[in-house]
């Protein structure tokens, strides 16, 4: 993984120095923010989840500036996971804007709500979060390097070991690095920053904004649902004066989703170990259980609070299916009963009329 942050590093510094145009980069107040829960929220080690999301990409692709080329944009979060320094690398270029079916990436397009990264358990430390904005020109060379490079980057969202994205995140910058060696592909704007919960205002979730006009101004901006938008006199409209990305930084305190995570394979065993109904086989489904919870301790994808969280709803879901089945068997056990008690009174029915022809 070393190995793998150290060309992150380089590569994100290289790109950072390349002749750009001076961008506007920012993060959005609080205050101009709609609805407020939103943003604002700790992020607390140990007890939150992060996501990171790009919820805006808008490229003016009337503008000469796109006449001959695609846009493409490289994101890269450095966090802490499993005890180690992860770096995601993620790259949005026209497989991800043009629509399916369509020929053409069509004039003006706002691609919304991206993730990035995440859910993520933050565990503390700095993270630092690389977006720059690229122009790629127009050729099959290109192009098929970066759908090779976006195809890449969509393994490594939620990654499920290291090694694997050791591999995975190498690959791509290697894909992308053979793109911007190509002549006329150039940087429209960029930036870097690290966010810590030592400081003081500590890590918390909110918008930020990377935009390709110097000349913008954040504090006539809002952003109104996950959408940006800029004044105009008395109202907000939508902003379209140039290109930019808008992207956020969430809090959540359940990951949610498990089903892809390694050890839910245990869960389904001892589930249907416990619907079986005899004492062998609930044996082996309390014993799927304990060792579904020894995976989940030690899994870096959970924070310990849904950990404990997700044991009671296993164990609720094991007890209740044996009782389930249980309870049918019962049932049919029940059902055999009362055709005995009809078999019977069909026979003393039969045996009163018998005793009436002894008389």
């Amino acid at each position: 993984m070393s190995e793998l942050l150290d060309a992150m590093r380089a590569f994100a510094a290289k790109l950072y120095s390349a002749p750009a145009l001076r961008p506007t980069v920012g993060r959005i107040p609080s205050e101009q923010c709609i609805p407020p829960e939103r943003v604002g929220t700790e992020i607390l080690a140990d007890q939150s989840y992060f996501s990171v999301v790009v919820n805006e990409l808008f490229i003016a692709i009337g503008r000469q500036l796109w006449a001959t080329y695609d846009p493409m944009v490289l994101v890269t979060i450095e966090y802490m996971y499993g005890g180690t320094k992860l770096a995601v690398p993620v790259v949005i270029g026209p497989g991800t804007i043009k629509r399916p079916g369509e020929q053409q990436i069509p004039h003006g397009i706002v691609i919304n709500d991206i993730p990035v990264a995440g859910p993520h358990p933050y565990r503390g430390g700095p993270v630092t979060i690389t977006m720059l904005l690229y122009k790629i020109k127009h050729t099959d060379y290109a192009r098929g390097f970066l759908r090779f490079a976006e195809n890449i980057s969509k393994a490594t969202g939620m990654p499920a070991n290291i090694d694997t994205l050791e591999k995975v995140g190498s690959a791509l910058l290697e894909g992308v690095d053979e793109i911007l060696k190509m002549k006329d592909n150039e940087p429209i704007a960029g930036h870097m920053f690290t966010i810590d919960d030592s400081t003081r205002l500590g890590f918390r979730s909110g918008y930020g904004v990377l935009m390709s006009d110097s000349n913008a101004q954040i504090s006539k901006m809002r952003v109104n649902d996950g959408r940006l938008e800029a004044q105009h006199g008395s109202e907000y409209l939508p902003y379209r004066d140039g290109d930019y990305v808008l992207y956020s930084i969430s809090e959540r305190s359940r990951r949610g989703e498990v089903k892809s995570l390694p050890f839910y394979s245990l869960y389904e065993q001892g589930l249907q170990a416990a619907t079986a109904n005899d004492d062998e086989s609930w044996k082996r489904a309390k014993a799927s259980l304990l060792s579904l919870y020894g995976q989940m301790v030690v899994c870096p994808d959970l924070i310990s609070s849904e950990v404990e969280t997700l044991t009671d709803q296993f164990t609720e879901r094991l007890l209740a299916a044996r009782k389930r089945r249980t309870g049918l068997e019962a049932l049919r056990i029940g059902e055999k009963s009362r055709e005995t008690v009809e078999r019977e009174a069909i026979v003393r029915q039969m045996n009163s009329r018998v005793r009436l022809l002894d008389l």
